[in-house]
């Protein structure tokens, strides 16, 4: 039987790491950029320093509705 890669944010399944890869890229983009900002050192911040937060990213839509031309 063959291997089955299910994704770690939904329930789909894939076949090959790359189409997981491409999944994840795609369809869980802001996931995808918080691992990578947690994999790096965060900044220190003192009490009393108050930053605005930053403003959600635009949901684009999934690779189906990109591919259609709709995002």
């Amino acid at each position: 039987m063959s291997d089955v890669l299910q994704c770690p944010y939904c329930v789909l399944r894939f076949s090959t790491q790359s189409e997981l890869d491409q999944h994840k890229a795609f369809d869980h983009p802001s996931v995808a950029e918080e691992e990578i900002a947690g994999d790096q050192d965060a900044p220190a911040v003192t009490e009393g320093s108050e930053q605005a937060p930053e403003p959600e990213p635009e949901r684009k839509g999934g690779w189906f509705k990109r591919l259609l031309g709709g995002g």
